[in-house]
């Protein structure tokens, strides 16, 4: 995929969030409920080995077992677990990988910095492209994608990148 395209990024045709949770006030919920409550037309993938569903949708065990192929996946479990999301999301051929997941290098702890070094160096490797660590994610009223169920849906003219 050529660097300067993010269609499928902020129009993906499939999501799955990894750490999605049947815990309301989980952060692995709102992606999901946001999604619903979005409108968002692609397929959702919640992923939790220990849930049926999650906001009403199916949730599936592990991002191997969803039966479609994804664009984007957000990634809602501790940092420790990352490397691993980033060596399936490049064995699907997942191009885009959004870490809500936090508690790397922004503690100023070494071996968080460590990690997320190597979460990086997997990535370019695998040809996975990062969104965070650390960062809220896609808000993007026309493709109906969002990070809270509670944000407008109107689109306007001013674009934020941070």
């Amino acid at each position: 995929m050529p660097a300067q395209d993010l269609d499928r990024l902020f129009s993906p045709r499939a999501v799955a969030v990894i750490g999605a949770s049947t815990n309301v006030d989980s952060p692995g919920h709102d992606y999901v409920r946001a999604l619903r409550e979005f409108g968002f037309e692609g397929e959702v993938y919640p992923i939790n080995p220990r849930a049926d569903e999650v906001a009403g949708y199916p949730a599936y065990p592990a991002l191997g077992d969803v039966p479609g192929a994804v664009d984007l996946v957000i990634c809602c479990i501790p940092a420790n677990g990352v490397p691993d999301v980033v060596d399936a999301c490049g064995e699907a051929g997942i191009p885009f990988l959004h870490l809500f997941t936090g508690r790397l290098s922004e503690t100023g702890d070494a071996e968080a910095a460590a990690l997320e070094a190597e979460i990086a160096a997997k990535a370019r490797a695998r040809e996975v492209r990062l969104l965070g660590p650390n960062g809220l994610g896609v808000y993007h009223p026309a493709g109906r994608i969002a990070f809270r169920p509670d944000l407008p849906r109107t689109t306007g003219t001013v674009a934020f990148l941070s």
